[in-house]
């Protein structure tokens, strides 16, 4: 028989205040694939960086290929730096999302230069849950695939002035529709509608 699934969300009640830290959408095939291509790119990224200061600083003459190289290690330089951002937010990766009765604040562990956004509570709109959201997976139907984002998407959602946010990525519903209850019970959100309403 098939054990209930606990949930990923870590929660830390206070008195004024719960934080959540939510890990990301975990895929050990991506992570173990990027893995070896990180140390391929190395590698290309090592060899073309010989190549171009020795074109350009070696013989004291210009070199046709060498500007080549150069252009094509900028694009090399740029993939690799996304892969790697990937690569460690799959790996160490968290959102800590911290809700109190003034602001709701979204941190990113681990992901480098995603700055800390910080929230008024009282623009916070429609705090709900995504109606008929389904974790995203390297191996889903879905073509609007996330696997390469970070936390692009999410179960969550609430309305910020004339912008919708979302964050969550990877948490089932039932979960979401727990942790929502337990902030509306504690009075950090407020939402007119019920449960059983939020996945119309």
């Amino acid at each position: 028989m098939e054990r209930p699934h606990k949930g990923k969300v870590n929660i830390t009640e206070n008195i004024n205040s719960i934080i959540l830290e939510i890990p990301p959408q975990r895929n050990w095939f991506l992570i173990i694939f990027m893995t070896g291509w990180l140390g391929g790119w190395l590698m290309g990224e090592l060899f073309a960086l010989t190549m171009v200061l020795g074109g350009l600083f070696g013989s004291g003459e210009s070199n046709p290929a060498s500007f080549f190289i150069f252009f094509w290690l900028i694009a090399w330089t740029a993939g690799g730096f996304m892969a790697i951002r990937t690569w460690l937010w799959m790996i160490a990766g968290k959102v800590i999302v911290s809700i109190n009765r003034n602001s709701l604040t979204i941190k990113k562990r681990a992901a480098l230069f995603s700055p800390t956004k910080t929230y008024d509570i009282n623009e916070v709109k429609d705090f709900s849950i995504v109606a008929n959201y389904e974790p995203d997976s390297f191996f889903s139907k879905n073509r609007n695939n996330k696997s390469f984002n970070i936390d692009a998407n999410g179960v969550f959602k609430f309305d910020y002035g004339l912008k919708t946010i979302k964050f969550g990525s990877g948490v089932h519903e039932s979960e979401a529709k727990f942790i929502l209850n337990k902030l509306i019970d504690q009075g950090f959100i407020t939402s007119e509608r019920k449960s059983e309403d939020w996945n119309t």
